[in-house]
């Protein structure tokens, strides 16, 4: 056992967890006396009593004098994890993280573990050195790093390497790559990790000197590992072949889908493929089959806004529309929407690109280019079969947006979405794509905004006090003290990110008579969206503000999500200002 693990002058761990507060002195004295009766170690014991193994694994650092390793900072090379095989990495509860000729560093849940040790040097042929991982980042990093990396190395052992930008090779000798074993459990091991780290797109990005997958988690982009570059033509190709795409053209964008079962899950993948200067890149798009559809009080609208979407979803006839960036959930808000409309006495039908969800009693088209069936003519055709509640995933050119309109006009709820900025924006939009203003202000009967913004996680989420610089980006007032809000810490729970989760923040524009006259005057946009707010729209900066105030997001994730400049600025709501008094007070 190394020196560091001996016993001579060593705190007790339960003695650091009770000056930590981490426990109370009692409940250290019913861990010890349970621990007597079973006979495991008190770390264990501990954790079955609802202690997190990340504060044990903490205590453990301070009594030894070992290192502590976290999952996300691991950067362990593909040669020194194949130094332990996977199986016996489980079952000891250890991860080799570095070696040097004579040395290898493990990191160990149970540093007391001398099995363990024994059998990594005897396996390795080298002396040990001992880091401590808690429990729960062992078993993140095992199924985050350690398959997909072994997956890597298989390939890159068994396929010989070539030169970084290797000459075209042709399709028959691609396919004969593609089924080969380690490629097929590498691009396999791929898609079960992004499932399993609620990845919403899978990015393979082709370098001049390397390979470099990057999973998109929570809105952010998140390397995970570089295969080596000359696995580039099997990988890729072998997602196509599972997506249907031919293997063959590579200096066209191409489109495919897979159907698969990942981490006991069954999802549907979106594939897309750009030819660049290195080689091809490739996102795959993850889209959970059979999820549930949320409701809208699943979404984070505030009780006002949600008021305000329930109002205007109860017109008969008339364009909603909800606008934001790709990628901002709108068509996810649109979906809740359509689950609340959907009845036996209505007739609903969408057309959209993809079909994300499935909703039992909606007929939902799918658009194809390829046999000219695109939003405008889908929604031409959807006339003719007397609908009440017409979907359309996206009003991109003029003469979509013309037959919306005339939808509308007809006596035909539509629902769509939009690329603008915000709410005001959309009238702006349309305007611009030749809609008559008479036309707009007699069918628009409102338009919503949104962005996702990330959700602190619950466990490690700490109190802190706004900073001036942020309260005036954020429109909020410290005349009355400081404002209390919460910002990101980092645990295994959220894999040391301080977030966990997204929801949204919302503005909902209702177009009544003030706003009618405006679109018929083809009034300036900062002006609508003053004619907005005087009629009680929240903006988008608002609703995040309430949600800051809440504890439901940081400062800084709101910052990150909008443009706080001076423009378009609110004043602070006499609401705002009394939610901020009321969480700035000391319990």
């Amino acid at each position: 056992m190394p020196e560091s693990v001996g016993h001579q002058g060593r705190q007790r761990l339960g003695e650091i967890l009770v000056k930590q507060g981490v426990i109370t002195r009692d409940r250290l004295t019913e861990a010890l006396q349970t621990q007597r009766t079973h006979g495991k170690r008190l770390g264990e014991t501990l954790r079955t009593m609802g202690v997190s193994s990340q504060h044990i694994a903490e205590a453990l650092s301070e009594q030894l004098g070992l290192p502590l390793v976290r999952a996300h900072t691991l950067n362990t090379q593909a040669a020194v994890l194949r130094l332990i095989p996977e199986h016996l990495a489980r079952s000891h509860q250890g991860l080799p993280i570095s070696a040097t000729g004579s040395r290898v560093t493990v990191a160990l849940v149970d540093p007391f573990d001398v099995m363990a040790i024994d059998d990594v040097r005897r396996l390795t042929g080298r002396d040990v050195d001992i880091a401590i991982i808690s429990a729960d980042d062992f078993e993140v990093a095992v199924a985050q790093y350690f398959s997909v990396d072994q997956a890597n190395a298989e390939a890159v052992g068994e396929m010989p390497g070539r030169a970084a930008q290797a000459p075209e090779i042709a399709p028959d000798q691609l396919r004969k790559m593609v089924d080969e074993v380690p490629i097929v459990r590498l691009v396999s091991q791929m898609i079960t990790q992004a499932v399993r780290q609620r990845a919403s797109d899978i990015h393979i990005e082709t370098e001049e000197n390397e390979l470099r997958v990057r999973f998109r988690i929570d809105g952010l982009l998140t390397t995970v590992m570089t295969p080596a570059r000359h696995l580039q033509p099997a990988v890729i190709s072998r997602i196509k072949i599972l997506a249907g795409m031919d293997i063959a053209e590579q200096r066209l964008p191409q489109d495919g889908r897979i159907q698969a079962k990942a981490a006991e899950k069954a999802v549907d993948i979106r594939v897309s493929t750009i030819p660049t200067v290195y080689g091809e890149n490739v996102v795959l798009r993850l889209l959970g089959l059979g999820a549930e559809i949320m409701r809208l009080d699943q979404l984070g609208l505030s009780p006002h806004d949600k008021a305000r979407v329930e109002s205007i979803i109860k017109h008969p006839h008339g364009v909603f529309l909800m606008t934001g960036p790709t990628g901002s959930g709108k068509t996810t808000t649109l979906y809740s929407i359509l689950n609340m409309l959907n009845a036996p006495d209505r007739k609903i039908v969408t057309i959209e690109d993809p079909v994300e969800y499935h909703i039992p009693g909606v007929s939902q088209v799918q658009v194809n280019p390829k046999t000219h069936l695109t939003f405008a003519s889908g929604l031409r055709s959807f006339l003719r079969h007397d609908p009440d509640i017409i979907m359309v995933g996206e009003i991109r050119d003029p003469e979509t947006a013309a037959i919306a309109v005339q939808a509308a006009l007809t006596g035909h709820l539509v629902l769509s979405t939009l690329h603008t900025n915000d709410a005001p924006g959309a009238i702006t939009r349309l305007l611009n794509m030749g809609i008559e203003p008479y036309l707009l202000a007699s069918t628009l009967v409102a338009a919503g905004a949104q962005r996702l913004v990330r959700v602190l996680c619950p466990e490690c989420k700490e109190a802190t006090e706004l900073e001036p610089e942020v309260a005036d980006r954020l429109g909020i007032s410290l005349e009355d003290g400081p404002v209390k809000v919460y910002a990101p810490r980092g645990c295994s729970v959220c894999h040391d990110r301080g977030y966990w989760g997204r929801t949204a923040t919302f503005e909902m524009m209702r177009v009544r008579d003030d706003m009618r006259s405006c679109i018929i005057l083809r009034t300036p946009e900062h002006e609508l969206r003053t004619v907005a707010a005087r009629d009680g729209m929240h903006s988008l900066l608002e609703d995040g503000v309430r949600k800051v105030l809440a504890g439901i997001t940081s400062a800084n994730e709101l910052l990150r999500i909008l443009d706080t400049g001076d423009q378009g600025r609110p004043e602070p709501s006499r609401e705002a200002q009394a939610s901020a008094r009321r969480k700035s007070t000391p319990n």
